[in-house]
């Protein structure tokens, strides 16, 4: 354990969790030079327009993947929360990183997001984590080569259950539509064409209200464009096959579910056209997967309504 886990301080407190616990909390610093290694492999091979990362939440892991990314992407800047307190713990900020190949100008800004203010319960980690954490979006406004237009970038990661999926369901609905006012309907912010988001919304799709926040804002969902009853979402988190978690029984800790998404609206005329989203368990030459969440990927093109 002492080997495994990069905060000594917080070693005490390992001794009393749970073993499904535990082993969640070590595989975060797991081989990881191999993981990274793979992951700078695949966006380097793929040469993606854009690239949402999360939970980067250590400096040093920034450093590497700005260091081995930096001849085909533009990074933002490193979260200054993420370490604020201890620079060896990751849980003090979502760890937001976005990636744009070659833009003209990029620009980018935090916005913090509501949180609740009954998380100090020692009885539940995972709150108690979440008191810690200082939820935000990453909005970045760039200009993509081959497109005319700014074009906005929005990096989220809302508040996630622990066993039951309505678990903080109010707040993550009040952190959506956060987003919605103060990112999109917001008056006097810079003009752009097409907004995309790429979250993971802690959530599933369908008949709740975070996902119909979204839906309401404009967003169009790249699993489901036209919102029939018959689509079928894919599993992003903890699914068969990746051995972040053991997910194959039913007594696991981790259940398999839809929590990450990229959603897009386009301005005025425009309407975005998904093709091919689709989602990978990627996983290291060794056939370790780089994340409990599977990754997302969608290609867009632009739309314009017809008069």
């Amino acid at each position: 354990m002492n080997a495994s886990y990069p905060n000594p301080y917080l070693l005490p407190l390992l001794q009393i969790l749970p073993n499904t616990t535990v082993i969640g909390l070590l595989n975060e610093s797991r081989k990881k030079k191999e993981r990274f290694d793979a992951l700078c492999k695949h966006l380097k091979k793929n040469s993606f327009d854009v690239v949402f990362l999360q939970e980067v939440g250590f400096k040093k892991d920034y450093r590497r993947i700005k260091k081995c990314t930096k001849k085909q992407y533009q990074i933002t800047k490193f979260d200054k929360e993420c370490g604020r307190l201890n620079p060896m713990t990751f849980l003090e900020c979502s760890g937001l990183v976005t990636l744009v190949k070659k833009p003209k100008k990029l620009e980018q800004k935090m916005i913090t997001l509501p949180k609740g203010s009954d998380f100090a319960n020692l009885n539940d980690v995972t709150l108690y984590r979440e008191y810690l954490f200082t939820r935000k979006a990453l909005v970045v406004d760039t200009k993509i080569s081959g497109e005319k237009g700014w074009i906005r970038l929005i990096n989220l990661h809302l508040t996630p259950y622990n066993l039951f999926e309505e678990e903080n369901r109010e707040l993550r609905t009040q952190q959506a539509q956060y987003v919605c006012d103060k990112v999109i309907n917001k008056k006097n912010q810079n003009k752009w064409k097409l907004a995309i988001v790429g979250m993971d919304m802690n959530d599933v799709p369908g008949n709740n209200s975070v996902y119909q926040t979204f839906l309401n804002c404009g967003f169009v969902d790249a699993y489901n464009p036209d919102q029939s009853d018959s689509a079928n979402y894919p599993l992003t988190y903890g699914t068969v096959g990746n051995n972040w978690f053991s997910t194959s029984n039913e007594t696991s800790f981790t259940k398999n579910a839809t929590l990450d998404y990229i959603m897009a609206m386009g301005e005025h005329q425009i309407i975005p056209k998904f093709k091919f989203a689709t989602v990978q368990d990627l996983k290291t030459p060794n056939n370790l997967s780089l994340s409990d969440h599977n990754s997302v990927c969608a290609k867009i093109k632009l739309a314009y309504f017809e008069n």
